[in-house]
């Protein structure tokens, strides 16, 4: 299968900004939930996709005259996933419930660029209350549930979201997620992507031979995620 040609990384990429997402869980009659919201469509990045709450670090989450440091960078992301959980659901959490489970930075041939703390948190049966205007939707759904959806592309998931699902999945109940962020180093994703020889956008990881290079072939570990619409494919192997 030859390979396609591969879009260039630019020499100037946009600036990754700064921002949050919280993954809110909750255990269920089921079995364990996540709160998923619905982006309002008309929004250009990511319009109509479900997403977990969270966004940019504004000016008010820093403290001082400017951010000095990795730690008070963080420190500023906790704040906005606080804020940014009660602007979109109507949620009270504090910073201190929040336990990191990853950290992403948007592959630089994107136009928008993040670099984003993603945090665990327990939520309950409190009502949410969207905001109407950049979020229009919510739900508690188990997982199951949602890659059922995401297959039979009834809605829209992004790498991230549905990467992060799979892994808090893998967790029998909500302690157990929470005990293994606080316990362990926050996972990192910098993906750089490549198409594949049927045009299929592929996401190699750092851990993946292939991501100096962005070399599908290249021989050793894989951790990469194939990106198919309804049909992710997300494979770590040879460690």
């Amino acid at each position: 299968m030859a390979d396609s040609p591969q879009p260039p990384e630019p020499d100037d990429p946009p600036e990754a900004r700064p921002s949050s997402t919280v993954i809110m869980l909750r255990d269920g009659s089921a079995g364990m939930e996540v709160l998923l919201v619905r982006r309002n469509p008309s929004i250009a990045f990511y319009g109509g996709a479900w997403v977990f709450p969270g966004g940019k670090v504004d000016p008010e989450d820093i403290d001082g005259d400017g951010i000095i440091s990795e730690d008070e960078l963080e420190f500023a992301a906790r704040r906005a996933g606080v804020r940014e959980v009660a602007e979109e659901a109507g949620l009270t959490i504090a910073e201190t419930d929040l336990a990191q489970w990853s950290h992403w930075t948007t592959p630089v041939v994107r136009p928008k660029r993040f670099s984003t703390w993603f945090y665990v948190c327990e939520g309950d049966d409190s009502d949410v209350e969207v905001d109407g205007g950049e979020i229009h939707d919510h739900d508690w759904v188990d997982p199951v549930e949602v890659f059922r959806r995401f297959e039979a592309r009834e809605i829209e998931l992004g790498p991230p979201t549905w990467l992060t699902i799979r892994g808090v999945a893998a967790h029998p109940d909500v302690t157990s997620v929470l005990a293994h962020a606080r316990a362990n180093p926050p996972a990192v994703f910098a993906p750089r992507v490549v198409l594949n020889g049927d045009g299929v956008p592929v996401s190699l990881y750092a851990e993946d031979a292939g991501h100096p290079e962005r070399d599908l072939d290249a021989a050793g570990p894989r951790h990469r995620l194939l990106m198919q619409p309804g049909a992710f494919v997300y494979e770590r192997s040879g460690f």
